[in-house]
């Protein structure tokens, strides 16, 4: 059985990343014609930019969440119950 689920999680991850690239190629060639077509290099660099450390940021965050959802951005649950 925990064969199957590493199996599973292994099919996930892959997944992600395969998306990843596809989002980040099409980021990647909309920059690259608004620059050369439109003629706007710094906004085609910043919207690349910043693309780019939102495709890494949502990656990083769901795969944060996916690994240990109950501690996602240092609060526990215990952070959560002295609160109430």
């Amino acid at each position: 059985m925990q064969e199957v689920r590493k199996h599973e999680e292994a099919f996930h991850d892959f997944g992600k990343r395969f998306l990843f690239a596809i989002i980040h190629i099409g980021v990647v060639l909309g920059c690259i014609s608004l620059a050369f077509l439109a003629n706007a290099l710094m906004l085609a660099v910043l919207i690349g930019l910043s693309g780019t450390l939102a495709l890494i940021r949502g990656f990083l965050v769901s795969t944060r969440l996916r690994q240990a959802p109950e501690t996602f951005l240092f609060a526990t649950r215990d952070d959560y119950a002295s609160c109430r």
